[in-house]
């Protein structure tokens, strides 16, 4: 019976644990605190890189400073304590070894801890070692760990703008559905056509979560031809294709004045181009079929036509062209008043 206790004691120790199921809520009601999360997930392989390159550096300028110092103070042990006694106390140089000179190398070199007496006694020691040890700075502490921050920085403005997007994008889907809920989605069948496509337009709460996320809502209707691929059915009565809700979704997402224009965007304009003009190639092949060539539209009239025109008065054109011609009695050629 002690043994069972102690062990009903252990599990409801363990129950304690479920607490930190509270920390979930905590980053659900805080969302910079996900993206930090996120943020370090991501840059994980980026500092990594960073990090291991450091280490080649550490060990290689390890190597040169134990070698260069090998001779003086620095890199030498030295014996603390009374030696008559017996007592030896031995502590060792900060570059007697690889390892300790790594170490000392990353404390004063990356992190540039006390490192004005460092480098003071290099250069009453070695003038070589402090020249090296101004490169290794150089390389450590102002490129590497520099760089560094700019990836962490990096990264975590690519995770925050990211969720941010998605936040919002998750936002405006869950209000469209509610808005298609409520009425417009008539028939509920998950998709969307033309009609309700302009009921949800009519929606004073649909047009602000578009305005919101950034989305022309102007341009989105005067897009509705090609996004249902609408055509006209009896008097101006508009038909298309019903879209699934998320295809329409992408649709819209497609339509936001932040996105930048693709590859794959002026595809898609080339092939709309590309139809309309084969539409516009179809009708008109079909217009010149219908209208009547040049040789059959000039040809003779009709017999009634000829019938029915007005009788010429060849009398009166004879006389007409004997008053226009000069009268030959009286007329010797030569004008009146003339000088021969």
């Amino acid at each position: 019976d002690a043994l069972g206790d102690l062990a009903f004691l252990r599990i409801a120790r363990l129950m304690r644990l479920a607490r930190l199921l509270r920390m979930a809520r905590l980053i659900r009601l805080i969302p910079e605190l996900l993206i930090m999360i996120k943020a370090i997930k991501a840059a994980v392989r980026s500092v990594s890189v960073a990090l291991f390159l450091l280490i080649i550096a550490l060990y290689v300028f390890g190597i040169a400073f134990t070698m260069i110092l090998a001779e003086t103070d620095l890199g030498q042990d030295f014996v603390k304590g009374d030696a008559t006694a017996g007592i030896k106390d031995i502590d060792a140089g900060p570059f007697s070894t690889v390892p300790l000179s790594m170490h000392s190398l990353f404390l004063h070199g990356c992190l540039l801890d006390d490192i004005s007496s460092l480098m003071a006694d290099l250069l009453n020691m070695s003038y070589l070692a402090f020249a090296a040890m101004y490169v290794f700075m150089l390389l450590s502490a102002i490129t590497i760990m520099n760089m560094l921050i700019g990836v962490l920085c990096e990264v975590i403005t690519a995770v925050a703008d990211a969720e941010n997007e998605a936040i919002q994008i998750g936002w405006m889907h869950e209000t469209l559905q509610r808005c298609l809920a409520l009425g417009v989605d008539e028939n509920n069948d998950g998709c969307v056509d033309i009609t309700e496509f302009y009921g949800l337009m009519e929606n004073e709460e649909a047009i602000n979560v578009l305005q919101e996320v950034g989305v022309d809502v102007l341009t989105l209707v005067e897009m509705a031809d090609i996004i249902f691929e609408k055509g006209k059915d009896g008097p101006g009565r508009p038909t298309g294709k019903k879209v699934p809700f998320d295809d329409f979704m992408e649709s819209i997402f497609a339509l936001r004045g932040s996105n930048s224009a693709t590859v794959k965007d002026l595809v898609e304009v080339r092939k709309h181009i590309g139809g309309k003009m084969d539409k516009m190639e179809q009708l008109l092949n079909k217009f010149l079929k219908s209208v009547p060539t040049t040789s059959s539209a000039v040809a003779d009239p009709p017999v009634s036509a000829q019938t029915d025109q007005v009788p010429i008065n060849h009398d009166y054109d004879n006389a007409k062209v004997a008053s226009s011609e000069p009268e030959q009695s009286g007329f010797n050629g030569v004008l009146p008043g003339s000088v021969h």
